[in-house]
C-alpha cells in the first residue's frame, strides 16, 4: 500500500472548509499537482489525514472542457468548489472504500470489486471513513499483487 504519511504520497490538504474556494483547478491542482508530478489520482484529506474526496485526472479534464465551451467561463478561475457541485461527479469524488488496517489485501480488493465505480481503497484506523487513512490502494496495486 501507499502510506499516507509518506513525504513522497501526493494528496491535497485541506485545513479549513473554505479552502476549496481558493485552489484553483488549472494552476494548483492540474499543473502544480498532477502534471508536475505526473499523477492522475488526487486524494483530498481533512487536517486530521480523514479522507474528504478522491479525484481522478479525466474528471478534472472533463469538467474543464465542458466549462470551456461556455460563454463567460474564464477556465483559468475555476476553482476546486466549482468542481466539488458538480452532482454529475459527486458519486465518483466519493466511490472510494474503506478497510481497517489489519486488513488483509483480499479485503480491500472485495470492497473494490463490490463497487463498479470503485478503483481506490483507503486503510483508516478503524475501517470507517471518519478516521485518519495510514494507507491508499489502488485497482493497479491489486492487479500488480495478484499477479505474484
Amino acid at each position: 500500500m501507499i502510506k499516507m504519511d509518506d513525504a513522497s504520497t501526493i494528496k491535497l490538504i485541506l485545513s479549513k472548509p473554505g479552502d476549496t474556494d481558493t485552489i484553483l483547478l488549472m494552476s494548483n491542482i492540474i499543473e502544480e499537482i498532477l502534471d508536475k508530478r505526473s499523477k492522475n489520482r488526487l486524494p483530498i484529506v481533512d487536517e486530521r489525514g480523514k479522507v474528504l474526496y478522491l479525484l481522478h485526472r479525466s474528471f478534472f479534464d472533463k469538467f474543464v472542457s465542458k466549462k470551456a465551451g461556455q460563454e463567460n467561463i474564464k477556465v483559468r478561475e475555476l476553482t476546486l468548489t466549482n468542481l466539488l457541485a458538480e452532482k454529475e461527479y459527486e458519486n465518483a469524488f466519493l466511490s472510494f472504500a474503506t478497510v481497517e488496517k489489519t486488513a488483509k489485501l483480499l479485503s480491500a480488493k472485495e470492497a473494490m470489486d463490490g463497487n463498479p465505480n470503485c478503483s481506490d481503497i483507503f486503510v483508516t484506523e478503524d475501517g470507517s471513513r471518519n478516521t485518519r487513512a495510514v494507507g491508499w490502494i489502488t485497482n493497479a496495486i491489486v492487479s500488480e499483487t495478484a499477479k505474484l
